[in-house]
């Protein structure tokens, strides 16, 4: 994981020395996945001291000195995220170290006061084209400013995903700390995890361009194309192994380039879209190295129906060829052992099958699956397709060898309005058509499936109606089965 300057900001004053250590070493302290008894050691690990020096372990040793405009560099980002306790004390930014960031933070926690102080409570903020969106709970303070097209719905949804990051950091915190310690180890563990609270702020690298693909947006996952006859053996195998020796598992999860190839489930518990993001949130981050060894962690479900109960997620790799995760979810943290033999007899069966190979092969052809041209629209740049009943989407990759972050930020953007247009309380819209400059933009909204493309701007609105219509028979005909999960299996 490579460090991104314009992410980690070591001031908001005019010009400072700004000094990257990278050593060839593991770093005391806290890593971006701390884990208990058999976790990995992470290798690209970014720590911050309280110097303001910055440690990436598993680098050559070599020292650059930068000269930077941070001020400039600060103001230059489009989105900001803040989470301070409900006391004011900062704990986490986006952009930049909370501790030059104190007044920032002392005027949201100001704003946010003021309103308690008459027993009302501030949502929003709208302004000069600037959004402040305000998430305060009794513990926590959590805030946004946009600048970009986000309506407040989707800074809401953004805020809610972070709230609920930090409360599973908070949960291993305790198991770590004792509680006047809690709060130091809290922040550590949060900038440890920066590429976490990143991607739940939609704010990633250039890298995650075609992984970070609206799911927030629509509170969806993305499933591996796999033709139910692969899909239904892959879960018969993980069926048979855990059926009647995993009294606690209540969920098994395969989990593969931040797609999931397969979900079982107990009996009568299921799990909300929101907390499979973050499960598949903290997997993304994590290389297949990093679970080739099996290990677990507290994990945090906010939506998970029995809030008395406290989960673990053990992590492991699927098989040797294969670099899917397989993810247990027990309410024990002594299952160890057990799983650690289920999941041997699972992968044991895997490799005498050949179905790790067709989830790898999977994995290289789903582009060209669900390019314009296989689809038989190559008039069209870009679609997202989600069926009403299921919080699953399915969207194309953005072309050419480098998609740049620009246009995914302005498709986004496209996709942003349109969603909320059509979602809008007061007047929602089943079909928004607009011809721009430079594309034509589609947002259907049906009974059945919510359908929004891109196509290129010289075509007739008959014509585009004709694309559209062949899109859905595509999905709906030839591959809705491959490409959706419509009921996850019970072991």
């Amino acid at each position: 994981m490579d460090p991104d300057a314009d992410y980690n900001i070591a001031s908001d004053i005019d010009k400072v020395e700004h000094e990257i250590f990278r050593e060839d070493e593991d770093t005391d302290g806290v890593t971006e996945k701390m884990v208990e008894g058999k976790s990995p050691t992470t290798s690209d690990t970014l720590v911050e001291f309280p110097t303001g020096k910055r440690q990436i372990a598993g680098n050559e040793d070599r020292i650059s000195r930068v000269s930077i405009n941070y001020k400039d560099l600060w103001r230059f980002h489009k989105k900001h995220v803040f989470v301070m306790t409900s006391e004011g004390e900062p704990i986490f930014s986006l952009n930049g170290y909370e501790h030059n960031l104190l007044p920032l933070f002392r005027l949201i926690y100001l704003t946010v006061n003021t309103f308690k102080n008459v027993e009302d409570e501030i949502d929003s903020i709208e302004a000069s084209g600037m959004r402040f969106a305000f998430l305060s709970t009794p513990t926590y303070i959590v805030a946004a400013i946009s600048k970009t097209q986000s309506p407040i719905s989707q800074l809401k949804k953004q805020l809610d995903d972070i709230y609920n990051q930090v409360l599973s950091f908070e949960m291993f915190s305790k198991t770590k700390a004792l509680e006047n310690d809690l709060n130091f180890l809290l922040k550590r563990l949060l900038k440890g995890g920066l590429s976490l609270m990143q991607n739940l702020a939609n704010n990633a690298s250039g890298a995650y361009i075609n992984k970070n693909v609206f799911t927030a947006l629509t509170n969806s996952i993305q499933i591996l194309p796999l033709k139910t006859s692969v899909r239904s053996s892959i879960e018969n195998i993980i069926k048979a192994k855990c059926k009647r020796r995993v009294h606690n598992v209540i969920f098994v999860l395969l989990i593969i380039d931040n797609q999931l190839v397969t979900l079982l489930h107990k009996k009568n518990i299921t799990i909300d879209p929101s907390d499979l993001r973050l499960i598949l949130n903290f997997v993304k981050v994590l290389r297949p190295s990093e679970y080739e060894h099996f290990w677990y962690r507290p994990f945090f479900l906010p939506r998970y129906e029995n809030k008395n109960d406290n989960v673990h997620a053990y992590f492991c790799k699927l098989t040797t060829d294969c670099p899917a995760c397989l993810i247990f979810i027990s309410t024990s943290k002594d299952d160890f052992t057990k799983l650690m033999i289920i999941k041997k007899s699972i992968s044991k069966k895997m490799v005498k099958t050949v179905y790790p190979s067709v989830i790898n092969e999977a994995v290289e052809t789903k582009r060209a699956l669900l390019s314009p041209t296989t689809i038989g629209v190559p008039q069209m740049i870009h679609f997202l397709y989600k069926p009403r009943h299921l919080q699953q989407l399915i969207c194309n990759e953005f072309s050419g060898p480098n998609p740049s972050w620009d246009k995914f930020r302005y498709v986004e953007d496209l996709y942003t309005k349109t969603f909320d247009r059509i979602h809008k309380s007061d007047r929602p819209l089943k079909l928004l058509y607009e011809s721009r400059k430079t594309e034509i933009l589609v947002g259907w909204l049906s009974s059945k499936y919510e359908l929004y493309a891109l196509f290129e701007t010289d075509h007739s609105k008959r014509e585009i109606i004709e694309y559209l219509n062949k899109i859905v028979h595509w999905v709906k005909k030839e591959n809705f089965d491959k490409l959706f999960i419509n009921h996850y299996p019970i072991f």
